[in-house]
């Protein structure tokens, strides 16, 4: 990523993750622009918005280098957005210049996160992600319950994303799905429990992580008895794995 020194030195939250499993981002970065964005993937007919968070970062980044590389000559790209992330990597991309049309969201700007967060904008995202195909990097991913965050502002885009998202590709590394089971930390999960049980089948979802040498499949469920979540981050990233491989099957990629 050719931002990451500027993060890294403005020592913001965004700069910290940046740097935070860094080997499974890109691998799995590389993942979704092979398998998840086939179709989409170099194609300025079929606009990407981009969500908060340095996992959606990498996926732009080897997305960006494609295109400015293979992309068709005299095509523009359309890609939407709240992370400010995005039009600094075009910047920075030799070749990017005047190929890529960024649609900022409105709103105000976070420097923890490097990206624009408020009610305008979530109004934005749920009007502009209709028809578009969605990366939605998350904080924390529960097979039942769906994506998550603990921070207000960014669970809010995460529910307008998956309200009307078109195609949704969610991008977690193993950390996330290794998360003990919070219901207030869910972004919609009524939501989300229609992409995983009817648009999964449909080919509208993928879900896209890397994964514990140690997680076994198939594996001897460990009963959940409330809260506080007394399993073990490997219990827990197994369980959701199983689940989430049992409802996507191979719209479930681990790298």
């Amino acid at each position: 990523m050719r931002t990451k020194e500027f993060h890294e030195n403005s020592g913001s939250e965004f700069g910290k993750r940046v740097l935070e499993m860094e080997p499974e981002k890109e691998r799995i970065a590389e993942a979704v622009l092979k398998y998840a964005l086939w179709q989409e993937a170099l194609d300025p007919k079929n606009p990407i918005f981009l969500s908060d968070g340095s996992s959606a970062s990498y996926v732009w980044c080897h997305y960006l280098r494609a295109w400015a590389k293979n992309g068709p000559a005299g095509e523009a790209l359309i890609v939407k957005t709240n992370n400010l992330d995005v039009p600094m990597q075009v910047l920075c991309e030799p070749g990017a210049h005047g190929r890529v049309n960024i649609e900022d969201a409105p709103g105000d700007f976070s420097f923890k996160f490097c990206a624009n967060f408020g009610s305008d904008t979530d109004a934005w995202v749920e009007k502009k992600c209709s028809g578009c195909t969605c990366i939605l990097a998350v904080t924390s991913l529960d097979a039942e319950l769906g994506p998550g965050s603990k921070d207000p502002r960014a669970r809010a885009i995460k529910r307008a994303v998956m309200e009307t998202a078109n195609v949704l590709v969610i991008v977690a590394d193993r950390t996330k799905l290794s998360k003990p089971r919070n219901p207030a930390d869910a972004a919609n999960p009524n939501a989300w429990k229609i992409w995983r049980d009817q648009r999964a089948n449909e080919g509208r979802l993928f879900v896209v992580t890397d994964q514990s040498p140690e997680v076994t499949h198939p594996y001897k469920r460990t009963p959940f008895k409330g809260f506080p979540d007394a399993r073990t981050p490997l219990q827990i990233e197994n369980e959701n794995t199983w689940w989430l491989r049992e409802h996507l099957g191979k719209q479930f990629i681990v790298v």
